[in-house]
């Protein structure tokens, strides 16, 4: 202690100028920061007060949970889009970053911008999940079922048609050696018929029986 002492008293102008640089940056934060609320404060505020939740976080971060009703902006949009906040100048503002890191900047535009009930959450959204506070992830839930949705559809079995085809293509090689083999056999000619001459009896003719009768009784 004697030490820092001895400092101070042989180094006064230095040590002045260090305390000067201290107060002036926690006048300008006073006047240009915004007031930082626990999680506890900023339910009071949403419940009580009807105020409304800005995350500034990416997309990504966002959509890993997210306060419920919370109005997204990602940080660097901020200042060109500040149009869609107009309608909420009149409720109070809780700025909400990763870690806290972001949200002071973020507060600075709004109060820039007219925005007079403006606050930031201490800690950030790790605060929020420390404290075990709802969150709300739809959109990983839609993403897991349109995932899920994609598995069953594709272990579906596919149609039998490739099948179908086949059997076809393999009737239709069978045909043509059917066809082949038919042809190769050659046809038989018709063979004529051959017309068998009618005999008919000529008239003043002896039976021949009878000749033989008439000359065995001549010989006689």
């Amino acid at each position: 202690m004697e030490q820092y002492l001895e400092f101070i008293g042989n180094n006064l102008i230095l040590v002045g100028i260090w305390i000067a640089l201290a107060l002036a940056l926690i006048f300008h934060r006073s006047k240009t920061g915004a007031q930082s609320v626990g999680p506890q404060q900023a339910v009071m505020l949403i419940n009580r007060n009807d105020g409304v939740v800005l995350d500034i976080r990416d997309k990504k971060d966002y959509d890993t949970g997210h306060i419920v009703d919370s109005v997204h902006i990602p940080h660097t949009k901020l200042g060109a889009q500040l149009g869609e906040l107009d309608k909420l100048k009149s409720r109070p503002i809780i700025v909400v970053c990763k870690m806290g890191q972001h949200s002071g900047d973020a507060c600075k535009i709004l109060r820039s911008a007219g925005f007079e009930q403006v606050v930031r959450l201490r800690g950030g959204m790790a605060e929020w999940r420390a404290q075990n506070l709802p969150l709300v992830q739809k959109a990983v839930k839609e993403k897991a079922v349109k995932d899920k949705a994609g598995k069953v559809k594709s272990a579906k079995p596919k149609a039998a048609k490739p099948k179908a085809a086949r059997v076809k293509a393999e009737k239709a090689s069978a045909e043509p050696d059917t066809h082949k083999a038919v042809a190769q056999v050659p046809a038989q000619p018709d063979q004529p018929e051959v017309a068998t001459p009618d005999v008919q009896e000529q008239p003043g003719q002896p039976e021949v029986g009878q000749d033989d009768s008439n000359r065995q009784d001549d010989n006689k």
